[in-house]
């Protein structure tokens, strides 16, 4: 098919355990962004993260926020 910017799934296995799942997204960021990119977008990045993993569960997201925030 066509290239797009459409995300269909992430299979995270490395590291598989139980636990607050800012983890994943800490390691992504870290590994992955400047540190010049990670200071300017973080908040935007972590809430976005936030806001669609809420949405995929309709509401029933099983962590907050700030708990995603206390492990960046």
């Amino acid at each position: 098919g066509n290239a797009t910017s459409e995300l269909s799934a992430i299979i995270d296995w490395q590291i598989c355990a139980p636990g607050n799942p800012g983890s994943d997204l800490s390691r992504c960021l870290g590994l992955n962004t400047s540190t010049k990119y990670r200071h300017e977008n973080e908040d935007r990045l972590l809430k976005l993260y936030y806001d669609t993993v809420n949405k995929e569960l309709d509401g029933k997201i099983p962590f907050t926020l700030d708990r995603v925030e206390m492990i960046i």
